[in-house]
């Protein structure tokens, strides 16, 4: 690590304090945790304090790597909760002296660099997410994450370029161009932009990274490991991840919960309902053992689609070095795994993905879900998905809201594939409790129909009979298809 280029002591406890960018406004000191105003060569304390991390990265002040064979050293941290959730921001310091910054929210990973650009930047007010785009370097950009927010319970560690304070309101808009990244941050006048892409960790030849007796030492425990307490509520038992699943919705009460990686606290109290691991295929807990690595479900959510009478279930797995995967199971029984894209499809301009065919347009409302997640997920939230063959039996899918645009792949796969990655034989999905005898009553009506125009058809001439045989037929066939579609059977359309 470079030496740093500024000393001094900290006016609260008078430790040493340093930075290692000249452009450092905000300093925390290593040793009381003191917020420091950097003026020129003096600082001052702000009066607050920036608590201590319950700190599940691997990443730390003083972790090297390479970005693209240029040579950097984290100096900084910002942590924040917000609405939707909680990232990290590591500010990154280079040998050459510019900077940068590598943002760590749940498992996935943004590098990206102050840049400048001729282009025409939008008024905030006018960024929509999925529709907004911005063309910057000869790269067309789309608007995929749009929020004006106030950044809840922020720390810092080691230097900041800008002054902080624990609450900072912020507008900020990301953008998507395949593999490219760009974020414009409004809190400035004209707004910074910022350009880069996704990263794994694996490919920033990282050193001084943290140990696992490091993480147990100082967080007690490792980031990924399950956590267990009970519902503040109802008192049933709750499990979560620490460090990655900050949500947790009780699967007794459906109760939305807080961790805070030791305790699960209430946020908003819920109704009683049926516990929803009964409602599903899968319970939560479940292990999978998925091409040698063992999953562990730790969320599902069922979402129903709104204008028909059908849904699907989600199920979020788990492992500590691949990281997040999904299980997508329909009402009908069908089966499908997928992953979030860090890399989007190449777009024509109405963002369909190019090459590829359309298949639905349907919106859907979150009915009820249960167990832990790495964002805010609450019941009634509304999303619009547009659904695209990408051959090979793959389907490339857009979920949108008012704040953000993500794109999935997802690949069929099938129930017994599914019973041989879990280990068990699967029961019958529940996913609309007030459904499930539809197709049961077509099947007596059915057997009634005929036990009653059996003898009226033995009487008819052939004529008569082959008229009523193909009215029947109609009958039958339309009730059929009323009985199945009430079933949740219809289609995506």
């Amino acid at each position: 690590m470079t030496q740093g280029i500024f000393h001094t002591t900290c006016p609260s406890c008078g430790g040493p304090v340093h930075s290692y960018s000249a452009s450092a406004k905000t300093l925390v000191c290593p040793y009381c945790r003191s917020l420091l105003i950097r003026d020129g060569a003096s600082v001052s304390d702000s009066g607050e304090d920036s608590a201590p991390f319950e700190d599940y990265s691997p990443l730390q002040i003083g972790t090297t790597g390479y970005d693209q064979g240029q040579a950097f050293t984290i100096v900084g941290r910002l942590q924040a909760r917000y609405d939707a959730g909680v990232w990290s921001e590591w500010y990154l310091f280079y040998n050459d002296g510019s900077s940068g910054w590598l943002s760590e929210s749940g498992d996935q990973y943004v590098l990206t660099r102050p840049a400048t650009s001729s282009a025409t930047l939008p008024n905030f007010a006018d960024i929509r997410a999925g529709e907004s785009r911005l063309t910057v370097d000869g790269n067309v950009y789309l608007a995929a994450d749009v929020r004006d927010i106030t950044l809840e319970r922020a720390s810092a560690e080691g230097e900041l370029p800008y002054p902080f304070s624990g609450t900072r309101h912020n507008r900020v808009a990301d953008y998507r161009c395949e593999s490219h990244f760009l974020t414009l941050d409004y809190g400035e006048d004209p707004p910074e932009i910022f350009i880069g892409r996704g990263v794994a960790l694996a490919d920033l030849a990282l050193a001084n990274t943290r140990s696992d007796a490091q993480i147990l030492d100082t967080a007690g425990a490792l980031k990924g490991s399950r956590a267990s307490g009970n519902c503040p509520h109802c008192g049933a038992p709750v499990d979560w991840l620490r460090g990655l699943t900050p949500t947790i919705i009780c699967p007794s009460c459906g109760s939305d919960l807080e961790s805070n990686n030791l305790i699960a606290s209430a946020r908003t109290t819920g109704e009683r309902q049926q516990k929803i691991a009964e409602r599903h295929s899968l319970p939560l807990g479940a292990e999978a053992d998925i091409d040698g690595n063992k999953y562990t479900l730790i969320g599902l959510v069922y979402k129903e689609e709104i204008g028909e009478n059908s849904g699907w279930t989600e199920y979020l797995l788990y492992h500590p070095q691949q990281g997040f995967l999904w299980l997508v199971e329909t009402d009908d029984g069908e089966w499908s795994v997928s992953q979030t894209l860090n890399d989007w499809p190449a777009l024509k301009g109405n963002g369909a993905p190019r090459g590829m065919g359309k298949l639905y347009d349907y919106r859907s409302r979150v009915r009820h879900a249960a167990g832990a997640f790495y964002w805010h997920i609450k019941k009634g939230d509304e999303l619009a998905h547009h659904d695209y063959d990408a051959g090979k039996r793959e389907k490339l899918s857009a979920e949108q809201n008012a704040h953000e645009l993500n794109w999935s792949r997802s690949i069929p796969t099938s129930r017994k594939q599914i019973e041989r990655w879990f280990g068990l034989e699967l029961k019958e999905t529940g996913g609309n409790d007030d459904q499930n005898s539809c197709l049961g009553c077509f099947y007596i009506l059915f057997i009634i129909y005929l036990i009653l125009n059996f003898p009226a058809w033995l009487a008819m001439n052939d004529d008569a009979l082959v008229t009523s045989l193909v009215i029947s037929g109609i009958i039958l066939t339309a009730l059929y298809r009323i009985g199945k579609r009430a079933d949740g059977g219809g289609t995506d359309e």
